[in-house]
């Protein structure tokens, strides 16, 4: 048999506790939670034997605070926190830090109607030590700080009893802030500053078939975005993709045929740094479904 050259085996191993209350009074809604996380890493080179581990712990927290205007408005203010262990080393040797996030959120909720809802939200997301690949390198990097910041919204819902919709439209700014001098500023890879979807699906009136018919169509929109980081002026453009379905369900039998991008889009996608990747053309499947 051929020896083995390289190798290795990471781990983690960690231990939290969580607390989280609500509490409500007047038009006021007050959420709050607490998390204590103690994680210990390793890395064992199993050919030469030698290993080397840290301990790391942290302690995150939420904070939720909603306001009623009026029995169908209500806005809000969010606060969270994450830590997330990283596996594995850099190009000297080093196990990573843990991945540090804090996201802050302002939004508004409005019910147009009993079951359609609208939402807008503002949002500002910064993540610390975070690990990206080192282009041409089998070495990964921890390349500092990536901040977005973005307006979203959504519509979600019935607009009659037979009609559903779920849409969103996201505006997004993601950049890397703090990092080595050729990424400050740049963007994530694969990231559109503009994103759009829309869906929606029509329990179809056929009395005379047992169970519910349903027929489905989506569009989805993606905006020009950059394929690499670090950014070479390489951006993959932009694309609209049309898909459509229909299920059929009958007590717990679920039957679905999904037709995707009815156009026959050319449309590319990223897989970590250069590898750029054309997405299928008009394909179908048919799903069925039992529940036991």
């Amino acid at each position: 048999g051929k020896a083995v050259s390289f190798g290795s085996q990471d781990t983690a191993d960690s231990y939290g506790i969580y607390l989280q209350d609500q509490v409500k009074w007047g038009n006021w809604r007050l959420l709050a939670g607490w998390r204590h996380d103690e994680v210990e890493t390793g890395r064992k080179d199993p050919l030469s034997g030698s290993s080397e581990g840290q301990s790391d712990d942290a302690d995150t927290g939420r904070v939720g605070l909603l306001y009623t205007i009026t029995p169908s408005t209500s806005v809000y203010y969010s606060f969270s926190q994450s830590f997330v262990p990283n596996l594995g080393i850099d190009r000297n040797g080093k196990l990573f830090d843990a991945d540090r996030g804090t996201q802050h959120e302002i939004g508004l909720k409005h019910s147009i109607w009993k079951g359609l809802d609208f939402t807008l939200s503002l949002f500002d997301i910064l993540r610390e030590n975070v690990v990206v690949p080192v282009p041409g390198t089998n070495f990964r990097v921890s390349n500092g700080d990536q901040r977005s910041r973005g307006i979203e919204t959504s519509l979600t819902g019935e607009v009659t009893d037979d009609f559903h919709i779920i849409t969103n439209l996201t505006f997004l700014d993601a950049t890397v802030e703090k990092a080595d001098p050729d990424r400050v500023g740049d963007r994530f890879y694969g990231v559109p500053r503009f994103s759009a979807n829309a869906w929606g699906l029509y329990d179809l009136p056929l009395t005379m078939v047992p169970g519910k018919i349903s027929a489905g169509f989506g569009i989805v929109h993606v905006g020009e975005r950059e394929a690499t980081l670090p950014n070479f002026n390489l951006n993959l453009p932009a694309y609209t993709r049309f898909d459509m379905g229909l299920f059929y369900k009958y007590e717990k039998l679920r039957l679905a045929l999904n037709l995707r991008n009815l156009t026959d889009e050319k449309y590319y996608e990223t897989l970590e740094n250069f590898a750029v990747q054309a997405q299928a053309p008009f394909n179908w499947a048919v799903t069925v479904g039992y529940d036991f």
